[in-house]
């Protein structure tokens, strides 16, 4: 990552179809980048296909109505990029991935490739793709085959196109980096910040509930999604009430983001059915609502089949409210970051590992609270909102320019 500077005031162009009032990562980070832009003290227009954004002081937002079946069209596009010249923005910003565009499960989109083409000449200013997925997993399966090479080919050509690529997790800056060694110096990696400020949280009420007054409680933060395990979640919670119950105390398990009649379902779908009081699917929750959660919890689940790595929001989120997190380690995750250092890791494909490690952690509150500092601290020295912004800034404004 670049060492962060403070340029000159800029005037930065931000599209990104998803927007607060939606829920959702990438929503979450478009929002804290702008805000953090604006604390920076430079300029902000943003285009967004949510219909009434919420307000974000400092910024002009612009929504622009998008078909529901297949997104912008090349006249929205079009309209942005009159726009872009109009309010003389110094640099663009578009964030991506393949589904953001457009709600097809193909994630192609013919009007976005065909505007990005030349973008940044004939707008004369430069031009970053800010890419946290790249494209569905290649390989040769059908689904793997006709969906993700497209998405593969989509990428290379919007990337071709960029002054600047940037990642939000470092695998794929090592792997270009490589590939096209030439061009080594147009790739960066940004991680994700929190997506909550953790002061939401101090003044916010939680619920008194029977189900987990008392208890030591795990969190799971994040919707359903298959990359997020629920065996390794369930399977957790299994093994601390078993370990807790022989020392007189009791664990339960809240689940931010997730429905109760899924996470009751798959409880039955194991055979646990005596869980289910410990356990609760709390359903999308207030940013305020969250933070209040995850400050109750004492440890944070958060296993990734692909692996931990930095452009998970919501693993953000639990680093920068000093919470000890178990997670796991796979292909995607992030070699140079030493996770290890600030989480409890376990294997990918070691579901009884990863129970083992967050029943433990729950028992010990000493070494839960030890491992929580280290998470802050690290969340603070690389992952927090200012010295992304800072380090995007260098890059589109660097001193010789």
């Amino acid at each position: 990552m670049p060492s962060p500077s403070r340029p000159d005031k800029l005037h930065l162009a931000v599209i990104c179809p998803h927007f607060p009032p939606q829920p959702g990562g990438v929503s979450d980070y478009a929002a804290r980048l702008c805000q953090e832009f604006v604390r920076e003290g430079h300029a902000v227009t943003a285009w967004t296909a949510e219909p009434r954004p919420e307000a974000i002081p400092g910024v002009d937002l612009r929504p622009i109505a998008a078909n529901p079946a297949s997104g912008w069209n090349a006249a929205a596009f079009r309209r942005i990029e009159r726009e872009i010249r109009e309010c003389a923005a110094s640099a663009v910003i578009l964030q991506y991935t393949p589904y953001l565009y457009s709600p097809r499960r193909w994630g192609i989109h013919p009007a976005l490739s065909s505007w990005f083409a030349n973008l940044g000449g004939r707008l004369g200013r430069p031009v970053a793709l800010l890419a946290h997925e790249l494209h569905y997993p290649l390989g040769l399966s059908a689904d793997r085959l006709c969906v993700g090479t497209p998405q593969f080919f989509q990428f290379l050509a919007l990337a071709h196109f960029a002054d600047l690529i940037w990642f939000t997790y470092e695998i794929p800056l090592l792997r270009y980096r490589r590939a096209f060694p030439w061009a080594a110096k147009r790739f960066d990696w940004f991680p994700v910040g929190s997506a909550i400020d953790p002061r939401l949280g101090e003044s916010a009420p939680l619920p008194s509930e029977a189900w987990h007054e008392g208890k030591r409680l795990l969190l799971q933060f994040g919707s359903s999604h298959p990359s997020r395990s629920f065996d390794h979640s369930l399977r957790a919670l299994k093994r601390a009430h078993e370990l807790l119950a022989s020392r007189g105390q009791e664990a339960a398990l809240a689940f931010v983001g997730l429905d109760d009649s899924e996470v009751q379902q798959k409880l039955r779908e194991h055979g646990w059915t005596e869980l289910a009081p410990l356990a609760r699917g709390l359903g999308y929750q207030s940013a305020a609502a969250t933070s209040a959660w995850m400050r109750r919890a004492e440890v944070v689940l958060a296993p990734f089949v692909d692996g931990i790595s930095t452009r998970r929001s919501s693993v953000m989120t639990a680093l920068a409210h000093g919470k000890a997190v178990v997670t796991t380690r796979g292909v995607h995750t992030d070699p140079s970051v030493g996770w290890d250092r600030f989480t409890a890791l376990a294997g990918a494909d070691d579901p009884e590992g990863f129970a083992r490690s967050a029943a433990e952690l729950l028992a010990d509150g000493a070494r839960a609270a030890e491992l929580g500092r280290a998470a802050l601290a690290r969340y603070e020295e690389l992952f927090s909102w200012e010295t992304i912004a800072r380090g995007m800034l260098a890059r589109l404004a660097p001193p010789n320019r």
